[in-house]
Formats: structure tokens, C-alpha cells, sequence
């Protein structure tokens, strides 16, 4: 009886583990991400702002479809501004239909006289603590 109770156990033990470890928790949909592989950060239009310029992939020119038009540019660039970084990310998010995905970010650029300027305005910590860059890209 104790043999039959212990193999029980054992089996739903196995079944809860395999339910709980399966990995699609944390998934991001192709169709659901804007893929960022370049961005920069200029002085603001108005006094005490930021301008954000992002180079998002499109994926429709580089899908292998048939009849996709070659005329279609592989990038579109994004291009908003705020007084925080946070502000001007929060308005490419709402004015894109997907989320910005930092992960194959290939190159940041920020203005020279920005950067001379005070650094502090153009802290890169937001990225590092918010997890937005892999841990390979060189800073």
C-alpha cells in the first residue's frame, strides 16, 4: 500500500512540475514587439525636453512573402519627445501598436552637446534597471 501511495505521489509531483516549468510565462509574440535595433537622444523642441529617435524593423519588407512590394524600407524610424526618457518611450508606445523591445539594440547615440551638457539628463540607468538591454551590449 505504501509502495502504491509513493508512486502516486511521485506521479503528481512529476505533473505539477511539468505544468509549472513548461516556459511560455513570460512569452513575446513577434506581432505583438517592435524590434529597436538602433536609437538616439537629441536635445527637445522645447526648452527641457528630449527627443528620442528609434530605428524599428519592419518586418513586412524583410519577410521571405511572395508580393511583399521592394519599394518597402527595412527600418521605419520613430521619433518622439518629453521631458524624462520615460515620457517620450510612454509616447512611442502609445503611438505604435506594439511594444518597444530594447533586446537587439545595436547602437545608442546621444547628442554631443547633450552628453557635454549633463549626463544626468541622459542616464542610461532606466534601461538597465528596467531589464530593456541585454547583458552583451556594451554601454
Amino acid at each position: 500500500m505504501k509502495r502504491k501511495r509513493k508512486k502516486i505521489m511521485i506521479l503528481l509531483m512529476m505533473i505539477i512540475f511539468t505544468l509549472l516549468t513548461t516556459g511560455c510565462w513570460n512569452r513575446r509574440e513577434l506581432n505583438e514587439i517592435a524590434i529597436v535595433t538602433a536609437a538616439g537622444i537629441d536635445p527637445g523642441p522645447k526648452k527641457g525636453e528630449i527627443t528620442l529617435v528609434y530605428q524599428i524593423v519592419n518586418p513586412s519588407s524583410i519577410s521571405g512573402k511572395q508580393g511583399v512590394s521592394s519599394s518597402m524600407t527595412p527600418f521605419i524610424t520613430l521619433k518622439t519627445s518629453g521631458r524624462t526618457q520615460f515620457e517620450a518611450i510612454r509616447k512611442a508606445t502609445k503611438e505604435m501598436s506594439r511594444r518597444l523591445y530594447f533586446a537587439h539594440l545595436q547602437a545608442w547615440v546621444i547628442d554631443e552637446n547633450l552628453a557635454k551638457k549633463a549626463v544626468s539628463e541622459i542616464s542610461l540607468t532606466y534601461y538597465i534597471a528596467t531589464r530593456k538591454f541585454v547583458k552583451t551590449f556594451q554601454f
